[in-house]
């Protein structure tokens, strides 16, 4: 059965009772979360200490994403230290509409519980977005930038190259492929060199272009 895609809403609140490696300051906090191939940094809560707060929320295209894993560190002059990791689901989300969890924490190590994350969601299926933005093309400009032409497209991999031609579609155009936020690429980064997409079904996906809060994994 294939999952509805669309937008969530994921509200890192504050953690509590974490455990803390800092013997003479409070540490200091923050959280990297990966949907799928997308990945995300909060702020960092200095003097966070055991109980720190973010309140930051990022919202995340998803397509048949339904699980999140979860990373809190240390941030440190030198190496960062991990205080723990956590994971959870957006099944009652994307059931009823929204969603609050909090959400257990384990050490890397012992595996043991220490503590938790407060998570808020809010679901918005692409549909729903689709059909305000062509209502309201104002109130989704307002909301969430820029015109249709530059706001973000999804590429589905399920048409035939020639379905793809007979829709029009440029294969260099500056697109996204897949669940990310790439920039202009001749094709999606998960195919070799040389492989033809087999992509083309066009969903408007409305986020800014520009993801101030999206960082790459390998930079952590």
């Amino acid at each position: 059965m294939m999952i509805e895609s669309g937008v969530m809403n994921i509200t890192l609140e504050y953690a509590k009772d974490l455990k803390s490696g800092d013997w003479f300051a409070k540490q200091d906090p923050y959280c990297i979360l990966r949907v799928g191939g997308q990945t995300f940094r909060t702020h960092t809560a200095k003097g966070g200490g055991r109980n720190p707060v973010w309140n930051e929320t990022f919202r995340v295209n998803i397509m048949d994403e339904n699980d999140v894993s979860l990373d809190i560190k240390d941030e440190d002059l030198g190496r960062d230290d991990l205080i723990g990791n956590a994971s959870f689901s957006f099944s009652r989300a994307r059931h009823v509409g929204n969603d609050r969890q909090e959400v257990a924490v384990f050490r890397p190590k012992s595996r043991k519980q220490h503590g938790f994350v407060s998570v808020s969601l809010k679901w918005s299926p692409h549909r729903v977005l689709v059909g305000m933005s062509q209502q309201h093309p104002q109130w989704a400009a307002a909301h969430f930038g820029g015109t249709l032409q530059q706001q973000i497209c999804y590429v589905i991999a399920k048409a035939p190259r020639c379905q793809q031609q007979a829709a029009g579609v440029d294969d260099t155009s500056p697109l996204v492929y897949g669940n990310g936020i790439y920039q202009q690429q001749a094709q999606p980064p998960h195919l070799a060199a040389g492989q033809i997409a087999q992509a083309v079904v066009y969903q408007p996906v409305f986020a800014p272009l520009a993801a101030t809060n999206k960082i790459n994994a390998t930079t952590e």
